[in-house]
């Protein structure tokens, strides 16, 4: 045992899988954390009206704990099976990746489930962006691995171990989310409303100004 942390250093593959995990934990957790600790010392009035970072179980637990493993399994599978990889499944990836983030955040929006990343239904503010870009980019990954399980795969039922804790690790990690947000009454299915369009044209200018793009 004593031996098998040096050696995964020593492989290439292995550093990747465990910065994967590393990097889950720092932009998914760490990072948001320390920005709540920070906002908690100043006496920020946003951290006492709104739900920030510590305040969730899905943060905790999932994103620093649950994600990581799940992300380092998938990544672990995926640089086995590299040659199966192709332009077209993480086009593909990417596509579904996108779709299900704007989705979460289309429902987190029609529900007014407002917290410290958006203050106000349909403005995200800096940590919302941010947000948004690392739920993207794990989405994504994940969708990737599944597509590569799928093409790799002989037969229906051939599912390898990372499969078992990447499909249980996204179970536990639904069942936090639900954990945090029983209490509101959440419609999964957006109402859209006349104003649907001028509301995301919305979205989209106040994201720009929020990472520091301003329309000209």
């Amino acid at each position: 045992m004593k031996a098998l942390g040096p050696r995964i250093l020593r492989s290439a593959d292995g550093r990747l899988v465990l910065g994967v995990g590393a990097a889950t934990v720092l932009f998914g957790l760490v990072l948001g954390a320390l920005l709540n600790l920070v906002l908690m010392a100043r006496g920020d009035p946003m951290i006492h009206d709104l739900r920030a970072t510590l305040s969730y179980r899905s943060a905790l637990f999932g994103d620093g704990l649950v994600l990581p493993i799940v992300n380092m399994a998938a990544t672990s599978y995926l640089t086995k099976h590299r040659a199966a990889l192709g332009r077209t499944l993480v086009l593909i990836a990417v596509v579904l990746g996108a779709a299900i983030t704007g989705y979460f955040h289309v429902v987190q929006a029609t529900n007014d489930l407002v917290n410290w990343s958006m203050p106000a239904p349909w403005h995200w503010n800096g940590v919302g962006v941010i947000h948004a870009l690392y739920m993207f980019a794990v989405i994504s990954w994940l969708w990737l691995f599944l597509l590569v399980v799928v093409k790799v795969a002989e037969r229906p039922t051939a599912l390898p171990r990372e499969a078992v804790v990447v499909f249980t690790g996204v179970v536990l990690f639904l069942w936090l989310l639900d954990l945090d947000y029983r209490p509101s009454d959440v419609q999964l299915v957006p109402t859209m409303q006349a104003d649907y369009r001028q509301r995301a044209t919305s979205v989209i200018a106040t994201s720009l100004e929020a990472i520091g793009v301003a329309a000209r």
